[in-house]
């Protein structure tokens, strides 16, 4: 359903990692990630808590895609399955930052 709205689309990874399957689909040369989440999230309210803690997973997605495949991340999708609610990652130049300041304040 998600991937019909992408046009020229090519899947380059596909995992199933504790009951979330994650897409990153090639996009004109820009990967779009799609990150399914089947918790047991029912507000928006709730929705909106959970992103606080995903910010961090949509930046590390970002990074390890463009690191892995040499093409920039256009956006990340959480998409959350009990409420069908899409949410776009807004800040994923920020997140992406702030995962590189963390590994850097491990690796030094």
């Amino acid at each position: 359903m998600w991937l019909a709205r992408v046009n020229r689309e090519e899947t380059v990874h596909e995992s199933l990692q504790s009951h979330t399957a994650d897409r990153g689909t090639l996009v004109e040369e820009r990967l779009i990630v799609l990150d399914y989440k089947t918790d047991g999230i029912d507000t928006a309210e709730e929705i909106a808590q959970s992103m606080e803690r995903y910010r961090l997973q949509s930046g590390t997605y970002a990074l390890g895609l463009e690191t892995a495949t040499g093409k920039s991340v256009r956006k990340v999708i959480f998409l959350f399955l009990r409420t069908g609610v899409e949410f776009v990652m807004d800040d994923l130049l920020g997140a992406m930052n702030d995962v590189r300041g963390a590994v850097v304040g491990l690796t030094a």
